[in-house]
């Protein structure tokens, strides 16, 4: 499968630069199962299927088409590369929880792979933790 860009896709990615991101994100906090252990969310990812596998969307990446630009299916994604487990100092506050956010989004992402990365956040106080998605506006 390949598509073409759309005009407004085409003008988010001309208008990126390093100190502007054509990127949006969203931050969900959780409650976590009593008694979670460090390294909860690395072993419910390892341990699903279905987060080994990119489909859809999270499976297109910029290529060349003639003159322009466009999406094309790259059966062959990282996942792993798109997911970063990190980790607060405990108990960590939901100020140190958005600057490590605010941190992770200001990170450009890499235009020569699949424009999304998620980032599962553990230590934050309550027994809580934190998932955060960022995704290119133009996908």
């Amino acid at each position: 499968m390949s598509k073409a860009l759309t005009l407004i896709d085409l003008a988010f990615l001309a208008l990126e630069s390093q100190v502007q991101t054509g990127h949006v994100g969203g931050l969900a906090i959780f409650k976590l199962p009593k008694g979670a252990k460090d390294g909860f969310f690395q072993r419910v990812v390892e341990s699903h299927a279905d987060w080994q596998k990119a489909a859809g969307l999270f499976q297109l990446v910029l290529r060349r088409k003639g003159v322009g630009l466009g999406w094309v299916e790259d059966g062959h994604v990282d996942v792993a590369s798109h997911i970063q487990y990190l980790a607060l100092p405990k108990p960590g506050t939901r100020r140190q929880l958005y600057t490590l956010a605010e941190r992770f989004h200001a990170q450009p992402l890499n235009r020569h792979h699949p424009l999304w990365e998620v980032a599962f956040i553990e230590g934050l106080e309550g027994g809580r933790g934190a998932m955060y998605v960022k995704m290119h506006h133009a996908l």
